[in-house]
């Protein structure tokens, strides 16, 4: 979602900002405590803190309080801390941080803190009255509400680390970027990140769709708060972005620390928790569409050792066809018991209803990529039927996650969650488009003059439930030079999806008049009854670690998995066992405090889509093989990076669908995938209010050994792929709070099937915005493909094309990406 992120000027601001000096600070120029102040910041907030140089902790701790601190770098530069993971006040995170440093602190206002020690008045610069003069160093503090940049994460390692050290390829995605640029789903929020290819399927709201590193990767690599929710059949896990905290893109292999999923990477989403500092938000959203919206976010203590949260968002659309609306229903409800400093306990629930309709119309390939005498079909030509057009949904998830500290500086962490998706569909798709006197064998009529299309119904009822449990110990060890913290658990996830579905003859549209004609009654079937159920069940055990020893970083993980799936069709049921091991192993070096240089070695696995080969067996499991040496720079003060990451990865059993199957069950297996390539991101914040975000991708994919396939392009890898935003916060007084932004995506040319039979052009597509912030208020007018861009994004051949016949050349389609849309958000916070 757009501006429901939004953020307005509080009255207490999250500002962190932190002073490294370079002189010491003599005891006399410390006011006395503030105790109103150290009163204020008692509000517990969640840390993740990890053990090690005392400098970088302090550095964590004023990003997340957003206090101001002051003190003497050349004081701390060798002390360490065991660290604080866990939700506390301030004063006593910073008093746990301090502890065995010698140090002490005390408050000196509202909002700084002023750390002394007992030779505070040994060196530095000092003015004519002998105190000591302050040579600051300002960082800002960040959090995923203000900033486009955030500095840690637990999705690459399992382990809260700084990105900038960490040995694997991660980026996130914060709520001020989704704000700025007008998202409204996933697909969309992760569309200017490295690696990621999205608009590959053309405009359908039914599903968000991407493609990291040459592999599709939405049916598997969608997390939800480090917990897989895979897609089988058709039921897809829609994500509303106003619930999420955040977005990590994990680029590579993973398997090591999740199980089964693609080599390109996964994206996991984070949601918003109950937070102890009261805070609540209500927008209202008009959109180009003729939609409304309307959306809240409310948190805060319940006492002193409960608070809550709750998100909702309702809202009712039109879509890019004027036949086809669209709406939903969000409710997230959450609790969070916390009885002391190394305990807490979270409970959740999820309810998401979607009546989305079908939004993904084809047209045919005459008349759109190809000349078609009769006319060009325009991307908002609608080519079904309105009144059999339902597309219901229905997600329900609760789970709970819990984590206890020990006294031996172990601790334990534990989650769950059951998810429900219940989805129903009554839909008429073209399976075919032909010139129906050209069928009919008019004299003299032309084939290429397509005018019909050949109606299917594809009508379906699905049940998926899937269930996930995640137990592990932690332990963080400090001797000396080395530190790191070591994680060994074990999960369990357990899916069933059970699927009816039917396809047949529903008659013949003509394109130009909307008329509805039976011709062909009784020579093409009128009802293909079908079932295709799946069931998985993974339970592995993994160990992780990641150390720091001077300036290397080393990150590791093994996991062994045992994995049952079953796949059951008409002709009957197929069921494999196996068991798998993978990891990785990956080295950092900061060799200043600004380069970093990382290589990893991984191997995964992944368990495919449901489906059988063409000769009714089980699919063989995938399996890859991947190498990745990288480059991070960070700018001075925190102001962004840049990273370069070049790849290699083999994947052996790579599955497509079947082009020569009407049902979608039958698979094929190439025998070995090969992806290399390069991607590259920058953040940066510069000078005079401009901020810079940038992505280039280059993928070199191809199927290096199979009989039929070898050397062709898998679908939808395109070769470039490239993003820029650039948003400006205006300078002049008058105008504060007044921001513009202007983005471009390229998404290179790819094929749209596996035999390369169809080749989809390049297209830059344009996206602005401009908002407004006012005290407590946010107003944001945001444009996706402002220049309503009109290209394809997919073509197929019909899957009627054996009925009929000679015309099977002219029967094809395609499909084009979603035009222009505008919205217009007003938020506030109180």
């Amino acid at each position: 979602m757009s501006s429901h992120f939004a953020a307005s000027r509080r009255s207490t601001r999250r500002l962190a900002v932190f002073l490294a000096t370079t002189a010491c600070l003599p005891v006399l120029t410390v006011p006395f405590v503030d105790i109103a102040a150290a009163q204020e910041r008692a509000v517990a907030v969640r840390y993740e803190i990890a053990a090690g140089p005392l400098p970088q902790a302090l550095n964590r701790f004023a990003d997340v309080s957003g206090l101001q601190l002051i003190y003497d770098a050349a004081a701390t530069r060798s002390l360490r801390t065991s660290g604080f993971r866990g939700e506390g006040p301030a004063p006593a995170v910073i008093a746990k941080l301090l502890s065995g440093t010698g140090l002490t602190w005390r408050f000196t206002s509202s909002t700084s803190v002023t750390i002394i020690g007992p030779s505070a008045t040994a060196s530095g610069a000092t003015g004519s009255d002998d105190t000591t003069v302050l040579e600051p160093i300002i960082l800002s503090g960040r959090s995923s509400e203000d900033s486009y940049s955030l500095a840690s994460s637990t999705t690459a390692t399992r382990i809260s680390a700084d990105i900038q050290k960490t040995p694997r390829s991660v980026n996130v995605v914060t709520q001020r970027q989704i704000a700025d640029r007008g998202v409204s789903d996933l697909e969309e929020a992760i569309a200017y990140s490295p690696g990621v290819a999205t608009g590959l399927y053309g405009n359908d709201d039914r599903y968000d769709q991407y493609v990291i590193r040459g592999f599709e990767t939405q049916n598997v690599g969608t997390y939800r708060d480090g917990m897989p929710l895979r897609t089988f059949g058709w039921a897809a896990w829609r994500t509303e972005p106003f619930g999420l905290e955040r977005l990590d893109i994990l680029r590579g292999p993973t398997s090591d620390l999740y199980g089964s999923n693609e080599p390109g990477g996964l994206v996991n989403a984070l949601t918003k928790r109950p937070d102890f500092e009261p805070s609540n938000t209500v927008f209202g959203r008009l959109s180009s569409y003729g939609g409304t919206e309307a959306g809240i976010d409310s948190t805060g203590p319940i006492g002193d050792d409960f608070a809550y949260r709750l998100v909702g968002v309702a809202n009712r659309s039109g879509t890019n066809y004027e036949e086809v609306d669209q709406g939903r229903f969000y409710a997230a409800p959450s609790f969070t018991w916390k009885p002391e400093d190394t305990t807490s306990l979270t409970l959740f629930a999820e309810i998401q209803r979607d009546n989305v309709g079908d939004s993904w119309s084809v047209v045919p390939e005459y008349g759109s990529r190809r000349y078609n005498p009769l006319g060009h079909f325009s991307p908002d030509t609608y080519t079904g039927l309105p009144d059999h057009n339902t597309v219901r949904t229905r997600q329900t998830t609760i789970g709970y996650e819990f984590e206890h500290e020990f006294e031996t500086g172990i601790t334990f962490r534990s989650k769950a969650r059951y998810a429900e998706n219940d989805w129903r569909m009554r839909t008429a798709v073209p399976a075919a488009f032909v010139s129906l006197p050209a069928l009919f064998g008019v004299p003299g009529a032309d084939p290429s003059a397509v005018d019909t299309a050949l109606l299917s119904k594809f009508d379906l009822d699905q049940k998926a439930h899937q269930a996930s449990f995640d137990n592990n110990l932690s332990y963080e060890f400090d001797s000396g030079d080395l530190s790191g913290t070591i994680v060994a658990g074990f999960d369990h996830y357990l899916a069933r999806s059970d699927v009816d579905y039917a396809q047949g003859y529903l008659g013949e549209l003509n394109l130009f008049t909307g008329d509805l004609t039976n011709f062909l009654s009784g020579a093409l079937p009128a009802d293909l009854p079908a079932v295709l159920d799946n069931d998985i069940d993974q339970t592995g055990v993994y160990l992780t670690s990641r150390s720091e020893f001077e300036n290397f970083v080393f990150s590791g993980g093994i996991r062994h998995d045992w994995v049952t799936s079953s796949t059951e069709t008409s002709a009957g049921k197929i069921t494999s066992e196996g068991q798998v091991t993978s990891g990785s192993f990956g080295v950092a070096w900061n060799f200043d405090d600004a380069w970093t240089i990382y290589g990893n070695a991984a191997y995964s696995f992944n368990v495919p889509p449901a489906g059988i080969t063409a000769s009714g067996a089980a699919l063989d499991m995938e399996k890859s093989r991947a190498y990745e040496i990288g480059l991070r720079y960070k700018l001075p003060d925190d102001r962004g990076h840049v990273n370069v990451a070049l790849f290699d990865t083999t994947k052996l059993n790579a599955t497509y669908n079947d082009p020569s199957d009407l049902t979608g069950i039958t698979k094929i297996q190439a025998g070995e995938v090969r992806s290399m390539g390069v991607d590259v991101d920058a953040l940066l914040e510069l000078n005079y209010g401009f901020t810079v975000l940038g992505s280039y991708t280059y993928v070199d994919a191809e199927v290096t050994k199979d009989p039929t396939l070898q050397g062709k392009r898998p679908a939808r890898a395109p070769v470039h792929s490239a993003s820029a935003w650039v948003k400006y916060d205006v300078q002049m007084p008058a105008l504060e709070g007044l921001s513009l932004g202007v983005g471009i995506r390229h998404v290179g040319s790819y094929f749209s099937d596996a035999t390369n039979a169809y080749h989809i052009s390049s297209a830059n597509l344009l996206d602005a915005s401009i908002s407004y912030q006012r005290d407590d208020w946010s107003l944001i007018l945001a444009a996706r493909n402002l220049a309503n861009k009109q290209y394809e994004a997919e073509c197929n051949a019909a899957t009627f094309a054996a009925a009929v016949g000679a015309l099977a050349d002219y029967a094809g389609s395609c499909t084009f990406n979603e035009g222009r849309r505008v919205m217009f958000t007003a938020s506030r916070k109180f």
